[in-house]
Formats: C-alpha cells, structure tokens, sequence
C-alpha cells in the first residue's frame, strides 16, 4: 500500500477512535431552539462551527446523533475531528425548519448571529478553547454575517469556502 493508501487507512481509524457525536438543541431566542450535533476532536486545539450551504438544513432529530445531508461539511466532520478539532455541525434553527429552510435574508440577520453565537458560548464553556466559523457555500453569508456582529471576541477566525457574495431574489440560489 502506498503513502496515500496509509493515510486514508490512518484517517479512517482516527475517525473510528474518535468519541461519538451529541445532539443538542439550545433556546437561543425566545420559542426558538438551535440545533446542532457536535463531538470533540482528537487531542484537541481549537473548536469549528460547520455551516452547510443550501438551505442550511441538515436533517438532525432530537432523538438521533446523526445528520441526513450530502453536503460536504456535513460529510466530513469526522475529518475535522480526527485532525484535532471540536466540531459542531449547525442545522436550520426551529422557526426555520420548513422544507425552504434558511433564507439568504435569514442568514444576514441579527437572530441567525445571535443563534450561532449561542453555539459558539456552548463550545467555549464545554472545551475552552478558540472557535472558528466554516461556512460553505450560502454557509459562507451565515459565517461572515456572524463573524462581523460578533461581541466580545467570541470568534477566532473564519473560513470560507466555495463563498457566494449574494442570492437572487428571484429564485434564492447563491451567486459566486
């Protein structure tokens, strides 16, 4: 087997060693939970929030530590895990858990900070330790958005990806 063969063996072992994922749904507004599914990482030194792109919605149930989505931050926090990173994956907060999800207007709004914020304080207490943004796609405009109404320093940093600069109002698909 060669090099590249090892490391995918290496990280598919690492993910295997890696504790399992909780669901948490936290009242971040009033009537409005937030949930997300987090675990920690590997000897960890830092602490991401995943922000999926699309309608944000990633499928997770109260009564279930798994999500039901193809996106590709979704798909790879056993990744971030298993390379030393506390992973919360965020899924659409419960007054937006329609089959349309989040809005790009919903994702520039004080309330869509204020519930990413609220995970952010829930990393921070659980692990001590600097918390990051990663958002993907329409992911990227909830990152951003947060990132830049932040108090207090509760951020890191932030990571973009794929990063979109809009949506249409005609039909609510990201421009890049």
């Amino acid at each position: 087997m060669g090099p590249r063969g090892l490391a995918l063996v290496a990280v598919f072992i690492g993910s295997l060693l890696t504790p399992a994922l909780a669901a948490e749904f936290i009242e971040t507004r009033p009537g409005v939970r937030q949930p997300f599914l987090y675990g920690p990482g590997n000897n960890a030194f830092a602490s991401v929030i995943l922000l999926s792109g699309g309608n944000g919605r990633i499928g997770l149930k109260a009564d279930s530590n798994d999500a039901n989505s193809r996106n590709f931050l979704v798909r790879t926090r056993g990744l971030f895990r298993a390379s030393g990173l506390n992973a919360a994956t965020v899924d659409a907060p419960t007054d937006h858990r329609t089959a349309e999800g989040m809005s790009g207007a919903f994702r520039i709004s004080a309330d869509h900070a204020r519930d990413l914020d609220a995970v952010a304080a829930f990393l921070k207490a659980k692990y001590d330790m600097p918390v990051f943004l990663v958002g993907t796609s329409m992911g990227t405009i909830s990152a951003a958005n947060a990132a830049a109404r932040q108090k207090e320093g509760i951020y890191a940093g932030v990571v973009l990806t794929s990063s979109v600069t809009g949506t249409s109002r005609k039909i609510g698909r990201a421009h890049v």
